[in-house]
């Protein structure tokens, strides 16, 4: 196989990744969800060729081989000009989601390829060769995660909004677990603490789950709102944060302040979230921090 095709390959996709990386026209029309499957399983598809037929006894002439590199280029350029023009116009979150998800595809392409080209040498390299099914099989497994990348601002920070919920979740569960497990060595106001806090980290999650409520009942145009709700994922990753402190602060830390610092982070966390969201919902939910907030106060 000629290196130089190879080198021009592995060029034109990562140019491919660059062009998600910087796209900016707004006036692209975005890529419906079956047409990024579609091809996300076109992609799947010319790698799963690849694989097999660069991992028999007999591998392909050099002609026949480049034509099927070709193909698997050509449609993974192609998943790059969608991810591009769901890209554009899109804010920071969704920029930044596509950009990782086309790269977790192009990167295993590129290294499959460079193992195809190995084991097609004069003098072909053995691990390169064994290594080809793996790849192939790394490729096709970014491609089931690339037909499910979202395509408009609300998609991508909802989800995001979820690993932040996850986050408080799982703080909260360990609290949870702590004070049902043998706990016999931690005195009877560190347990009242505990449980506090616990509340507040709960009553900070039903806040989060209302703001994603809140962010579903939206209107479904992709930028309308954009900044509102990129300044609500930030109060939220910030939230989580101070939730974390909170958890530790109020099983191991000694000082008092510790705890009473990582409180008044969530109560403020919240308060953020309320001021850009409009709705009763989430703001009887902020109001259920505050009092969880000022009992856990009283005892520290």
């Amino acid at each position: 196989m000629n290196p130089a095709f190879v080198d021009d390959v592995c060029s034109t996709l990562q140019t491919g990744v660059e062009i998600v990386r910087s796209a900016s026209d707004a006036s692209a029309p975005p890529p419906s969800r079956d047409t990024v499957a579609a091809v996300a399983e076109g992609v799947k598809s010319e790698a799963a060729k690849v694989g097999y037929m660069f991992s028999q006894k007999n591998l392909p002439e050099s002609v026949a081989g480049e034509s099927l590199i070709a193909g698997l280029r050509d449609t993974a350029t192609t998943l790059c000009m969608l991810f591009a023009a769901a890209a554009s116009g899109g804010g920071p979150t969704l920029r930044k989601s596509l950009e990782d998800t086309i790269n977790k595809v192009i990167e295993p392409i590129i290294e499959l390829i460079k193992a195809v080209a190995a084991a097609h040498l004069v003098d072909p390299q053995p691990a390169a060769a064994a290594a080809v099914p793996q790849r192939a099989g790394l490729v096709m497994e970014r491609c089931d995660i690339a037909a499910k990348a979202p395509l408009d601002d609300r998609t991508a920070i909802g989800r995001a909004l979820t690993s932040v919920a996850r986050q408080l979740a799982d703080a909260a569960s360990e609290l949870a677990e702590e004070l049902a497990g043998d706990n016999d060595g931690i005195e009877n106001d560190q347990k009242e603490v505990i449980s506090a806090a616990l509340h507040v980290i709960q009553a900070a999650g039903n806040v989060i789950r209302a703001t994603m409520r809140e962010l579903l009942s939206v209107d479904a145009s992709p930028n309308q709102n954009g900044e509102v709700w990129e300044s609500i994922l930030f109060h939220g990753k910030q939230l989580a944060g101070a939730v974390d402190d909170l958890a530790i602060a109020s099983y191991s830390s000694e000082d008092k302040e510790d705890v009473r610092g990582s409180a008044e982070a969530v109560v403020t966390g919240c308060q953020l979230i309320a001021e850009e969201v409009t709705g009763e919902a989430v703001s009887e939910r902020v109001a259920a921090v505050e009092e969880a907030g000022e009992k856990l106060m009283s005892l520290v």
